[in-house]
């Protein structure tokens, strides 16, 4: 995964970091999974993107999440935890921008390598497991500009992780809803 995500940003960047239309960005999230047993948790991002005729915006991102499991899943107790590590390709909109706030919506598809760690559901130990799938994601947020280059960005995302083999139970999709808020540099 990670000579997949370098070939990439070798093969995108060519002479962005030269440009003003190049720029980078991180962001920490606070997620909550959308079904049943799939906790809140964090995840964060980073990555590079290029600005397209002021509006439109192609990024690569690397994305980390990490979700608790609590309450019941099929009518058991289910304690542990899932993770994911992802390489997106999004696509943004900036649909307007006025008083130094730019609305966007945004969506992306990746591959990820996700991972299930220590995990019970009721008496019964799941072993650890290792799955790699086809994520994606959409959303919506507000990038409100700041000195320096750079912009303050607030949004909603909500993703599939794509499938998480449960070896114990039939694999399912986790699905999370990010709050987050992150920085981008204009170059």
């Amino acid at each position: 995964m990670k000579k997949i995500a370098f070939v990439l940003a070798l093969m995108l960047s060519g002479n962005a970091f030269a440009d003003e239309n190049f720029y980078t960005r991180f962001d920490m999230a606070y997620t909550d999974g959308v079904e049943d047993g799939i906790k809140d948790g964090f995840s964060w991002q980073t990555g590079f993107g290029w600005k397209w005729f002021g509006a439109i915006r192609t990024e690569m991102v690397f994305s980390y999440a990490r979700n608790d499991l609590g309450e019941t899943l099929n009518g058991e107790a289910l304690h542990g935890r899932v993770s994911s590590k992802a390489v997106f390709a999004n696509a943004a909109w900036d649909i307007f921008s006025a008083y130094g706030m730019t609305p966007y919506v945004m969506a992306g598809v990746g591959v990820s390598k996700n991972k299930i760690q220590e995990t019970r559901i009721g008496a019964v130990a799941v072993p650890k497991s290792r799955h790699t799938s086809f994520p994606w994601q959409t959303g919506a947020g507000i990038g409100f500009l700041l000195p320096n280059r750079l912009t303050l960005d607030v949004g909603y995302v909500y993703t599939n992780l794509g499938r998480f083999d449960w070896d114990v139970l039939p694999d399912k999709d986790v699905r999370l809803q990010r709050l987050s808020v992150g920085l981008r540099y204009d170059f």
